[in-house]
């Protein structure tokens, strides 16, 4: 099926003045879909969301959201 198979255009960039890091954005290359992330470690946790989502509908939408 669709879900079975997605490809992403990743843009990262460092942003120097915040001492934050790391930026990212992620374009899905399908739909055009872009969403952005703060740091790394949402990117990631954005993409370990991905892989509950296709047999659990609606489990693993932010449920990590307040881990560090």
């Amino acid at each position: 099926g669709a879900d079975e198979y997605r490809a992403y255009l990743l843009r990262l960039w460092r942003v120097e003045n915040e001492g934050e890091g790391w930026r990212a954005r992620l374009e899905n290359v399908d739909t055009g879909e872009a969403q952005g992330f703060a740091s790394l470690e949402k990117l990631i946790e954005f993409l370990h969301n991905l892989e509950g989502r296709a047999d659990q509908p609606g489990k693993g939408t932010g449920e990590q959201s307040n881990a560090v």
